[in-house]
């Protein structure tokens, strides 16, 4: 891979139903609107692992390209199963295939790459694969963010359970989303960290 254009990257795990993908719609959707047109235009990447129950959301995908045209969204399901597990080696192919392909973008383009993991996925899992020799000098991880929803932590089965916990240790941020809207002050945050370079 070419190590001299490193990667912007952003770890988004939670327990299934936390909210993960509302807050990314949310999250592309103000990046567009943030979008300064002297600014190199942002190419999202967002790996995540191919749903094999139906998703809670009923976002559309497309929504939130729609809102500007400088900024593209592209969406990569790993099939296989959850990320951290199964899925691990079709995670590793398409992530440095990934990798490669968002390197040869023009200068124009600003890649930054995305990884939802599923509801019951290890992060440490992901973040030693970012951290492996060959994708380690490709990537900067920005943050690794565990989305909470309060119905959530108000069930001990959840609360107890070792995934969600260990969830909560990998994360250098949590994100309380209590009403489903995510603040402009949250979102612009995030943004800040993860595209400033």
């Amino acid at each position: 891979m070419n190590p001299t254009r490193v990667i912007p990257t952003l770890l988004i795990n939670g327990w299934r139903g936390s909210g993960k993908t509302a807050f990314i719609h949310q999250l592309l959707q103000r990046a567009a609107i943030r979008q300064n047109p002297r600014d190199a235009a942002l190419h999202w990447c967002v790996m995540r692992d191919a749903p094999l129950l139906p998703s809670t959301s009923t976002l559309s995908f497309e929504s939130a390209a729609a809102a500007d045209a400088s900024t593209r969204v592209e969406w990569i399901d790993v099939a296989g199963g959850c990320l951290c597990c199964s899925a691990l080696l079709p995670l590793r192919v398409k992530l440095v295939s990934t990798l490669r392909r968002l390197q040869q973008l023009p200068p124009a383009l600003q890649p930054v790459l995305l990884l939802e993991t599923s509801g019951l996925a290890d992060p440490q899992v992901l973040l030693r694969l970012l951290g492996e020799p060959g994708i380690a000098s490709s990537v900067a991880l920005r943050a690794c963010m565990t989305v909470l929803a309060p119905t959530q932590l108000q069930s001990p089965a959840i609360v107890t359970h070792p995934m969600f916990l260990a969830q909560c240790r990998a994360a250098d941020r949590l994100l309380w989303l209590g009403s489903g809207d995510v603040s402009l002050r949250l979102l612009d945050r995030v943004l800040d960290a993860v595209v400033t370079c």
